[in-house]
């Protein structure tokens, strides 16, 4: 079985911080993809080529790095009381053979 490029395709909006920019890279069995940066907080779509050179047969690992995380309680002074450390959330992230 040969490996063959694959396609990702997404769309991701960041948590904005004030005073931060958000970023986000992508990995592919620990290979660098990309990297986005957002210059404010628009939503992000791309459909990105994942070369066969970075795709194993069988089972391969995807993963997401953030410039930063944060609670949305900090960022509401208590207005929102969520807890969650957050980064980035996502509206579509599918892999197209």
């Amino acid at each position: 079985m040969s490996r063959k490029d694959q396609r990702l395709a997404i769309e991701a909006f960041p948590l904005c911080v004030p005073g931060k920019r958000q970023e986000i890279s992508i990995k592919v069995n620990g290979q660098l993809l990309t990297t986005h940066p957002w210059e404010m907080c628009e939503t992000w779509q791309a459909e990105l080529v994942i070369p066969g050179s970075m795709v194993k047969v069988g089972w391969n690992d995807l993963s997401f790095e953030y410039g930063y995380t944060a609670s949305p309680a900090d960022i509401t002074n208590g207005e929102n009381p969520d807890p969650r450390l957050l980064a980035v959330g996502f509206k579509k992230l599918e892999v197209i053979k």
